[in-house]
């Protein structure tokens, strides 16, 4: 029976593993953004990841943590502003994303305002797609 059962978990967790493509299953992913940059790791289900704020007075890093299912980051962001929770939709390449966030002191209201554009195709976005997103890790 102990037998039995290890196999049915490990053929569980290897149909889990299967769901998510493999060149997603460990990948970091570095994006252009109209805050600045961004670089998500993803490990299986889960992610974390770090940002740079270039639109504030005072260049300010940040960290991201949460997991990942279906394209979707669902986490918390956390810099010298605040804290709060995130949720980063990505397309089904992972080449863009959109980000909508609150913080921990008005929970109940969300910005949209963040987008990203991988930095692999960033160089052939034209001029004017180019124009609002950072980049460099300065």
């Amino acid at each position: 029976m102990k037998i039995l059962s290890i196999l049915i978990l490990v053929a569980l967790l290897s149909a889990t593993q299967m769901e998510k493509p493999s060149w997603i299953q460990h990948k970091t992913l570095s994006y252009c953004t109209n805050v600045g940059p961004v670089e998500i790791t993803i490990h299986g289900d889960s992610a974390s990841g770090r940002y740079l704020l270039t639109v504030t007075a005072e260049l300010k890093k940040g960290i991201l943590k949460g997991t990942f299912t279906n394209g979707l980051f669902e986490g918390t962001w956390d810099d010298p502003d605040g804290v709060g929770r995130i949720i980063i939709g990505f397309n089904p390449d992972l080449t863009r994303f959109l980000a909508m966030y609150n913080t921990s002191e008005d929970a109940s209201h969300w910005y949209n305002e963040w987008k990203g554009v991988s930095k692999n195709i960033f160089p052939r976005l034209s001029t004017e797609e180019k124009k609002d997103l950072e980049c460099d890790w300065r």
